[in-house]
C-alpha cells in the first residue's frame, strides 16, 4: 500500500485521494484481509496504527511512503 501524505495527514492511498476517515476504515480493512485484525479487533484502531507508521517512515511532512502490510503485524497487534 502506498500512502502519500499532505502536511501530515494521509491524502491518498495507492493514488486514490482519500478523506482521512476513508484512509482510516481503507487502511483498516486492508489490514483485517491481511490477518492484522483479529476477532473482535477494531478495523479503524488497526487503519490508525498502519498510517502512524508510515507517517513516522516520512522525513518530510509532505510525500509518499509505501507501507508493507508485514511489517504492520507487530504494531497492530
Amino acid at each position: 500500500m502506498t500512502v502519500t501524505f499532505d502536511s501530515g495527514r494521509p491524502v491518498a492511498l495507492d493514488g486514490e485521494t482519500v478523506t482521512l476517515a476513508e484512509a482510516l476504515l481503507l487502511a483498516g480493512q486492508l489490514a483485517r484481509a491481511h490477518g492484522l485484525v483479529g476477532p473482535g479487533g477494531s478495523v479503524l484502531a488497526a487503519g490508525a496504527a498502519v498510517l502512524d507508521a508510515a507517517r513516522r517512515e516520512l522525513a518530510a511532512d509532505t510525500g509518499t511512503v509505501r507501507v508493507p502490510l508485514a511489517e504492520q503485524e507487530r504494531r497492530v497487534a
